[in-house]
């Protein structure tokens, strides 16, 4: 029987071995940007005029910079769900993205660092599974939002933001829930 299995075994070990490699070295190469994310983090939740919606979204970032593999797998349900949103009621997106609202320019940088930072970190933790992911929803969003527009026959108003602004609006409002369940 294993005669018949050919060297598939060996090139299954060879793929395992090799991923705990990259996953050795990713992880290793992102201590740096979780300190600094950290002290980050702190300085921005210190600033006066950040709305309580942001500083949830900040200490969510905060505390999954380390273990964000429930996040990425709650994901494969919670994109489809919001692309279904987006084509049936995209006034709830319009509604979040408000209350999402920085109004400091200096603050909107430090915010946008700060995800940045995040992205890179999740990504050398799960560099298989985020860019995975990340294709999921832009596969995902770009379907409704063309959907969305044959529906209501008007060009949409889309952007490169597009889909950063729905997994911000996953990470902000469900994920903040079910990081405090």
């Amino acid at each position: 029987m294993i005669d018949e299995l050919g060297n598939w075994p060996l090139v299954f070990a060879a793929l395992i071995v090799f991923a705990a490699f990259v996953q050795w070295r990713f992880t290793r190469s992102a201590q740096p940007l979780r300190i600094q994310l950290a002290r980050q983090g702190k300085e921005l939740l210190a600033r006066e005029g950040i709305s309580q919606e942001v500083r949830d979204h900040v200490k969510f970032l905060l505390a999954t910079a380390f273990g964000f593999r429930w996040f990425l797998i709650l994901a494969v349900i919670a994109i489809p769900a919001i692309a279904v949103v987006v084509v049936i009621a995209p006034s709830i997106l319009k509604e979040a993205a408000k209350s999402f609202r920085i109004d400091g320019l200096e603050d909107r940088e430090r915010h946008r660092a700060l995800l940045q930072l995040h992205e890179k970190i999740c990504f050398a933790n799960h560099p298989f599974l985020m860019p995975a992911m990340i294709l999921w929803g832009n596969i995902w969003i770009s379907a409704a939002i063309l959907l969305s527009a044959l529906v209501r026959l008007a060009v949409p108003d889309v952007g490169r933001e597009s889909a950063r602004k729905a997994f911000e609006l996953i990470e902000g409002r469900w994920a903040r829930k079910l990081h405090a369940f």
